[in-house]
């Protein structure tokens, strides 16, 4: 890793989360993030397995502390070109108020964390991806 490569930041290390790291992580240091230590661990295995420069690290999205110290990792690493928050919970995997601080709570604090520390001159990108919408990506 050098200062000079850009950073992809990337929560949420599930299906969604790893195919967008394969998408758009080439060339960049890649930090996948996800409160789920197991998945996180597989999922960052396979992307270095398969020449990603991937960082892995655990990350509560509703814990301001916890997003705050996941943006200033990212932007000591270098430029943070692009963040992908695909994080997020449905009704079948948790609690109405579990949802809440994940999806809304967790959103807005990773917005916060990382409007400070994105690429400027109109060089990042924040995408909220879940499994209702896609997110803007395209192809």
């Amino acid at each position: 890793m050098t200062d000079s490569r850009n950073v992809v930041v990337i929560t949420g290390a599930g299906g969604m989360g790893s195919a967008i790291a394969r998408r758009i992580g080439t060339g960049s240091t890649v930090i996948l993030a996800d409160f789920n230590e197991g998945l996180l661990k597989s999922e960052a295995k396979l992307l270095t397995g398969t020449g990603y420069d991937v960082l892995s690290r655990v990350v509560d999205v509703s814990e301001k502390d916890s997003v705050q110290a996941l943006a200033a990792e990212a932007a000591a690493l270098g430029p943070v070109t692009a963040l992908v928050h695909t994080a997020g919970l449905s009704p079948v995997q948790a609690s109405i108020e579990a949802m809440l601080r994940v999806d809304l709570l967790g959103t807005a604090l990773m917005l916060d964390a990382f409007g400070g520390v994105m690429s400027t001159g109109g060089g990042g990108r924040v995408h909220r991806i879940d499994g209702r919408n896609d997110g803007g990506l395209g192809s």
